[in-house]
């Protein structure tokens, strides 16, 4: 899948951007990754590249807001608040943004939680699959759920398959 598979209902001057040269032999296959790594791998394959489809999508469709705010009189910027899969330099927001304006301001900040055994932004780099972090600032702050998400992310499907199970066995 490739972004020239984005449906139709995409806007055009969406469509025209172009990945990046590093992204160009398959530019979803890393956005496919981070979503199958950020669902603790329990989706089913199907759901995976529409998902990165639609990401990317949101992406580019949040950088046009951004811009279209940034240009309303009186106003001379504007700020997006959202995870850090939107928010990375490499291929979020910030990405969608430089292609519309190589010469704007934009600036990046990851927010993560501390790790135990990882006092550095250096330390946190793998986790994207890239030497150093893909934003241009970070804020650490600390665990707000010591609860492993995988494990919790597993409880629940396994509680929605359950409650699917149940519904389907009874009468109508």
């Amino acid at each position: 899948m490739a972004l020239d598979d984005l449906p139709a209902q995409v806007p055009g001057e969406i469509l025209g951007q172009r990945p990046v040269e590093a992204e160009r032999r398959d530019p979803l296959h890393a956005q496919r990754r981070d979503i199958v790594e950020s669902h603790c791998g329990q989706l089913p394959e199907s759901m995976i590249g529409p998902m990165a489809t639609v990401m990317t999508a949101r992406d580019a469709q949040m950088a046009e807001a951004l811009r279209r705010g940034a240009a309303l009189a009186g106003h001379d910027g504007a700020v997006l608040i959202a995870g850090k899969g939107h928010t990375r330099n490499d291929r979020g927001v910030p990405l969608h943004l430089r292609r519309g304006d190589a010469a704007a301001t934009i600036v990046s900040l990851g927010l993560f939680e501390v790790a135990e055994g990882a006092h550095e932004p250096a330390d946190y780099a793998a986790t994207f699959g890239t030497a150093a972090l893909p934003f241009d600032f970070v804020w650490f702050t600390p665990i707000a759920d010591p609860e492993n998400p995988c494990a919790k992310f597993a409880e629940q499907l396994k509680q929605a398959r359950d409650r699917h199970e149940n519904d389907a066995e009874k009468p109508e």
